[in-house]
């Protein structure tokens, strides 16, 4: 019965109900810090969308370090006389200025003071004075919001400073210490003071200028405190700056200054010093010094610099749209899981975006924090659902993936123990093909072996792809980058495939850019299959004309592979099936040119694999270009080290350690007539005795063999070598599996090369041209190695008292010396095989005493004897029994290598 998902969604729908709470208590619980927490992203927009520029209409008069300098001789320390100041007032309102702010605090009575008090009290621009408060501090909200202090020191009386003529320059910062906001009024002692920006907005900009605390209240928003947020600009320190030292001078001399008239006409002046390092704020744009906050949160009031709280209706409209995604899954389901985790980061990004744009358009503050918050609790839930549900979905899927693994395990065991049994017979259908190529043949003849070694060659094709095919099916295509010279690769691929380009009368050609690098990094087995597959195909499906394969750089460490050829050509709506594994781009083909459809898919995987890509063109009837373009980075090649002469071919001695008779005979007879000697062993411990009584030239090492392998036997010659100081011999291992990890395994067994059956002779002769010597003199001189085995001098066998037993029939005797090669050979891995068979054991150590005695090995049938005590012992183990089976050990070795010696060739 099939569950309808929608049905099985709802039907878990009210265990989730607590999600959208859950979010929806995040949001509830951070509320009351909303401001606060929403200070990071408000602070990241203010700095990106903030006035590029400073402010027009206000100018910086600063009592620097050099001010103080340089002034020291004519007014002495810090604090200067007042009447200095009022000397640079004078000259501020003579150069047409609109304002002047005092920010120094001028609280106690000092010298000066009555020039300083004429001077404010005669007509002209305004004159502001600062007032600071003590702490601590009390914010006062309602009507009469304000910041209430302790006290406020005023300036001295003895200026007689109106109340209109002051602010309170002390600016309250937020829990970060930067400003952010004005507190617009102030109070101590039953008294209300205006904030200084504000002061200087009432007295220049605003409706009932010059009035004090019961002017008509600003047209800003303000919180429940009475704060305005500011919005203040990028270029926070760029305010134009005047000298104090510069101005005072000016106004010494009481002579115009044409720059400085210009610099100062129609602005407020704002009077303050840098050199008081206390003076200082910190905004979202950096430091600034308290003239410049002055200035700037004046500048921001007077220019609607300013943000406004978002509405409670915008504020639940963010909510509902952070709930949003919690709703969904609450409502949908698990099958909104994945949709909602999307949808909540597409909000987030959302809200971002539209807190930007009311911030910059709107002027509104639109803090973020608790639907954020919401969003992101949703969000966790909501990723733990997922996790929750894609756990219990992965441990069923798993399970089905378990027994899809073990059918493709078995599929892939199966396909690669079937492409082994056939490629033993396929060799000698081949090896037999290429022999009889090589004879004098009619031309009736010449074409019979042509259609053998066509149909031959196509099945080991037909092997190979699909064991490539199942490699990547099961995900374990596997790449090994080396560096290799990439010109003689591809003038291989070339002359592997000319006889076959030749044989149809078509011209094979290959084009290489001269600016191609000597040696490139990468998979050069894996750049030659996809290569030959393109070259091969181009041939099968030309008739006549060319093929023609190009090779360019195309930038960036790329190079690009071109196959073109002038055959059949595809049809444009096939092209994108024919990279499909058994699909080719007609039915038709198949019958006429022959082909599984595997190689381009194969191919275009591999590529792909590879970090390439792979294009066609084409033209049904005028021929198709097959184009590759691959990362291949240019590499160095390691010089090749110091080695023996240059290897060849004449009066070597060769040593083939094959199993299969039929594999031995091909192999001898493409050898035949080179001047080898050629010895050959049946089985690995065979092999591995001739290998240590005779130095070889080359070692040809079958892998699957009987008893000992091949990959045991090569790791045990090693071992010899290692122990008795002998050089190493060459050697080379057969096998029919031919993937890297198959290669690689060879090679940590100690093998030097190896080589894929079916074998070729081309491919044999060029082996060994590489790896023998060319002249006797050069041949490695023979180690000291013990006698060989013979059997009529060896006391390993005693054929007499084997015929004896057998009532001299030597008929029989030849039958069971020819049993116990078969059985002495493998009885060593059928008893490893049996370890925790005690019964199976014994019985082999009794039929082992019983074929060695039928063939005359004595000491053999002695050990086994032994063995077969200690395996009836009352407990089979310990040291008796280790004693025991080593014995056998050594005395069936030389039994199997003499009853399985072949002889020389």
């Amino acid at each position: 019965m099939k569950v309808d998902p929608e049905t099985q969604a709802a039907a878990v729908n009210p265990l989730w109900w607590w999600l959208p709470l859950v979010a929806l208590l995040a949001g509830l619980l951070v509320l009351p810090w909303q401001r606060e927490l929403s200070q990071p992203l408000g602070d990241l927009l203010q700095r990106l969308l903030a006035p590029p520029k400073a402010p027009a209409g206000v100018v910086i008069v600063d009592i620097d370090d050099n001010s103080l300098q340089q002034l020291r001789p004519e007014l002495g320390p810090w604090p200067f006389k007042r009447d200095a100041f009022a000397l640079v007032i004078e000259h501020l309102r003579s150069a047409g200025v609109r304002a002047v702010v005092l920010d120094v605090l001028l609280a106690d009575p000092r010298e000066g003071d009555p020039a300083l008090a004429r001077t404010l009290a005669r007509p002209g621009p305004p004159v502001l004075l600062a007032a600071a408060g003590l702490p601590p501090a009390q914010p006062v909200e309602g009507p009469q919001a304000a910041l209430h202090w302790t006290a406020v020191i005023e300036p001295s009386a003895t200026l007689g400073a109106t109340a209109a003529q002051q602010g309170i320059v002390t600016a309250p910062l937020g829990a970060d210490g930067r400003l952010r906001q004005v507190q617009l009024w102030h109070s101590a002692a039953g008294q209300r003071w205006p904030a200084m920006p504000l002061r200087m907005w009432q007295t220049l900009d605003g409706a009932g200028a010059g009035t004090g605390a019961d002017s008509a209240p600003p047209p800003w928003p303000q919180d429940a405190q009475g704060r305005v947020t500011l919005t203040l600009p990028r270029c926070a320190d760029c305010l134009p700056h005047l000298s104090f030292a510069r101005l005072w001078q000016a106004a010494l001399r009481g002579e115009p200054d044409a720059a400085l008239a210009a610099q100062l006409q129609g602005q407020v002046v704002v009077v303050g010093s840098s050199a008081v390092l206390v003076d200082r704020a910190m905004t979202v744009h950096g430091q600034v010094s308290g003239a410049e906050a002055l200035a700037l949160s004046y500048t921001a009031l007077r220019d609607g610099q300013w943000l406004r709280s978002a509405p409670i209706a915008l504020q639940a409209l963010f909510w509902l749209l952070a709930l949003a995604p919690a709703l969904w899954v609450w409502w949908r389901g698990p099958s909104a899981l994945s949709l909602a985790l999307r949808a909540s980061a597409l909000l987030a990004l959302l809200m971002v975006l539209t807190a930007a744009l009311l911030q910059s358009v709107a002027r509104i503050d639109a803090a973020q924090a608790a639907p954020a918050a919401v969003l992101a609790a949703g969000a966790a839930a909501i990723a733990l659902l997922r996790q929750r549900w894609q756990q219990r979905e992965r441990e069923r899927l798993d399970r089905a993936r378990a027994v899809a693994a073990a059918a493709n395990d078995a599929k892939t065991t199966l396909l690669a123990n079937v492409s082994h049994e056939i490629r033993t017979p396929l060799n000698a259908v081949l090896g037999v093909a290429e022999l009889l190529a090589a004879t004098p043949l009619n031309d009736r003849q010449r074409q019979h072996v042509a259609v053998f070694q066509q149909a031959g060659e196509l099945l080991s094709d037909l092997i190979n792809d699909l064991l490539d095919l199942t490699k990547i099916e099961a995900g374990k295509l596997e790449l090994h980058a080396e560096v290799f010279a990439l010109r003689p690769l591809l003038v291989r691929v070339v002359d592997m495939l000319q006889v076959r380009a030749t044989q149809k009368g078509l011209s094979l050609t290959l084009d290489l850019a001269a600016d191609l690098p000597e040696a490139v990094l990468a998979d050069r087995r894996r750049l030659q299959q996809a290569l030959t597959n393109l070259v091969g195909n181009a041939i099968k499906f030309t008739a006549q004309g060319s093929v023609q394969l190009q090779v360019a750089p195309a930038g960036n460490g790329r190079v690009r592979f071109e196959v073109a050829d002038t055959g059949i050509g595809i049809a444009a709506s096939k092209i994108d099936s024919i990279f499909d594994p058994f699909v080719q781009a007609d039915s038709s083909i198949t019958r006429t040119y022959g082909g599984t459809g595997l190689g381009l898919a194969i191919t275009r995987t591999v590529v792909q694999h590879m970090g390439g890509s792979v294009q066609v063109r084409s033209t049904p009837g005028l021929g198709s270009v097959f184009s590759i373009e691959l990362p291949l980075p240019s590499a160095t090649l390691a010089p090749p080290p110091n080695a023996a002469p240059d290897p060849g071919v004449r009066h070597a001695r060769v040593l083939l350690a094959e199993d299969n008779e039929v594999n031995t005979y091909i192999f001898l007879a493409m050898l035949e007539g080179r001047g080898l000697r050629i010895d050959t062993a049946a089985n690995g411990l065979t092999a591995l005795q001739m290998a240590r009584e005779r130095r070889y030239g080359v070692i040809f090492m079958d892998l699957q063999m009987p008893g000992m392998d091949g990959l045991q036997a090569t790791a045990e010659l090693r071992r010899h070598e290692q122990e008795h100081g002998l050089p190493r011999a060459q050697v080379v291992a057969l096998t029919a599996h031919s993937f890297a990890e198959d290669i690689q395994r060879c090679l940590d067994a100690g093998c030097d090369h190896h080589m894929a059956k079916p074998v070729s002779r081309a491919h044999l002769l060029e082996l060994l041209e590489r790896l023998l010597p060319r002249d006797p003199q050069d041949a490695p001189a023979a180690a000291t190695l013990p006698a060989p085995l013979d059997d009529a001098a060896s006391p390993v066998l005693d054929p007499s008292a084997a015929l004896a037993g057998l009532g001299g029939a030597t008929g029989l005797h030849q039958r069971v010396l020819d049993h116990a090669a078969v059985f002495l050979a493998s009885w060593t891995q059928d008893y490893d095989a049996a370890a925790s068979q005690l019964a199976r054991r014994r019985a082999l150590a009794h039929d082992l005493r019983g074929v060695a005695h039928s063939v005359g090995a004595t000491a053999l049938a002695d050990a086994a004897h032994h063995l077969e005590q200690a395996l009836q012992a009352a407990e089979p183990a310990g040291p008796q029994l280790a004693r025991a089976q080593a014995a056998v050990q050594d005395a069936i070795a030389p039994v199997v290598v003499t009853l399985t010696r072949r002889p020389s060739a």
